[in-house]
């Protein structure tokens, strides 16, 4: 592990999302003082993947949504494989945050 000291709120450096919210929220509480300057960097970037994961889904979401009726079945079902490969993968980046979080605290209880 590296070097501990604190570091300012990591939620702030991202752009925005839902979850930016909670991010703050947790850090704000007492899981700063826990975080290492490489576990604090790890964070951020599994946050900055569920993000980016997050608007993936939600294109795909939105572009399902805008096929006309009358698609083909081709389109359709391109469309659905689309978007369930994108909230497979955006549930996929929340997990690694949550195991994250999860290892922080429990490292931060045991120490």
């Amino acid at each position: 592990m590296g070097s501990s000291w604190r570091v300012s709120d990591p939620a702030s450096s991202l752009i925005g999302g839902a979850k930016i919210d909670l991010a703050r929220r947790v850090w704000r509480t007492h899981i700063h003082s826990m975080l290492t300057v490489d576990s604090a960097t790890e964070l951020r970037l599994l946050l900055k993947r569920y993000l980016d994961a997050q608007t993936a889904s939600t294109r795909a979401q939105d572009a399902r949504h805008r096929l006309q009726p009358g698609s083909t079945r081709a389109r359709v079902t391109t469309a659905n494989a689309n978007w369930a490969n994108a909230a497979e993968h955006r549930d996929r980046c929340a997990a690694a945050v949550e195991a994250h979080m999860h290892t922080v605290l429990t490292a931060g209880i045991t120490t």
